[in-house]
This record gives structure tokens, sequence and C-alpha cells, in this order.
């Protein structure tokens, strides 16, 4: 999608919309609507980033985030509304960062840090679930990024070494992941971009 397929833009929508009907059909579940709050963002998060839909990416977003959020306040215990609110935070984060627009940064890191820390709490509530910790990782790199972008090198710095703390305990525990090599590579460059940008070069 984020490619640029139309027709994979095109279907999103419509996915969009066949979520919203079935939470308002009798015998609608929560999962349908974690579900509705999950394809919400999605579509936002491509409005903005393959369509550059600027305020129609920010309208979708806020939905997903809003819809979510009451699903959490109502249910603070629920596990998985807690991970789709902190993806939903992540596509608001990158969409306010995609707008090339510097006034927006603050924005995209303050939802960074939403969806991190939500993250993280999901992460302390399934210690068992292996895909969290490599969600976060990701996370805390793509923060450190816009940090480092907004030219804040302490915070980037800050989160690169949280991120990279972790992706080297997940890659000493499974030598053969190459996932978690990937994102060892990927959290040592950042960490490069920053102790350049810092004015250190080792």
């Amino acid at each position: 999608l984020e490619g640029g397929d139309a027709n994979g833009i095109r279907e999103t929508e419509r996915a969009v919309q066949a979520a919203e009907k079935i939470t308002t059909l009798p015998g609608a579940e929560l999962a349908d609507r974690r579900n509705l709050g999950a394809a919400l963002a999605e579509y936002g998060g491509i409005l903005a980033v393959v369509k550059a839909d600027e305020a129609g990416a920010d309208v979708q977003l806020k939905r997903a985030t809003g819809y979510l959020e009451a699903l959490v306040r109502d249910n603070p215990a629920d596990v998985l509304s807690r991970a789709r609110l902190a993806y939903a935070y992540e596509r608001g984060a990158m969409a306010a960062e995609v707008s090339g627009k510097p006034e927006r940064l603050p924005q995209a890191l303050e939802l960074f840090g939403k969806s991190i820390a939500t993250t993280e709490s999901v992460r302390r509530d399934e210690p068992a679930n292996l895909s969290h910790p490599s969600t976060l990782v990701k996370r805390y790199n793509n923060a450190s990024r816009a940090a480092l972008k907004a030219g804040d090198t302490k915070q980037a710095a800050d989160l690169a070494g949280r991120g990279l703390e972790l992706v080297r305990s997940l890659a000493a525990a499974d030598k053969q992941n190459i996932g978690n090599q990937t994102m060892l590579v990927s959290v040592l460059a950042t960490s490069a971009d920053i102790a350049h940008k810092a004015g250190g070069y080792e």
C-alpha cells in the first residue's frame, strides 16, 4: 500500500467502511471495535504517506486514537486494545513527521512517546509474547530518528540507547533470528548518525 498501489488504497477505504458497519450491527463484539480503530489508523497513515493528504489523514487518525482511547478507558486491562492504540499513535506520529513541516515534529515526538509508553505497558503485561519487544525496538528507532530530525540529539541518543539495549538482548537470546540482526544493524546506523550529528566520529 505504501508503495502507492491505488487499488490497495481503495481496498483499505472499503475495509474501514465495512468495519464501521459491522460495529453498528446487533452482536458486534469488542474485537470488531478494535478492528475499526486499527483500520482507521491504517487508512490515516496511508492518506499521509501515499496520498500526502495531510488534512484527510489527520481526520482519520484522530478518529482512530479517540475511538481506541475510549476502549482503553472502558477496560484498561484490555491488552489488545492497548496494542491497537499504540499502533494508532505510531501512525499519527509518522503522519506528522512525513508532512515535512518542522512545526509538526514536536507533535510527532509526543505521539511516538505515547506509542512507546503504551507498547511498554503491553510488553509488561504479556512478557511471553516476543512480538512486543521487536515492535518496541522499531518504535524506539523511529522515534530516535524523528528526534534527530528535530535537532534534539540528547533525546535521540536516549531513545536509540534504549532500543540498542533491547535489540542486543534479543539478538543474544536468538542468534539465528535474522530479523533481530537486521534491527540491530538499523539501530546501530541510527546511533552512528546521532554521534555524527553531535560531533562524535567513533
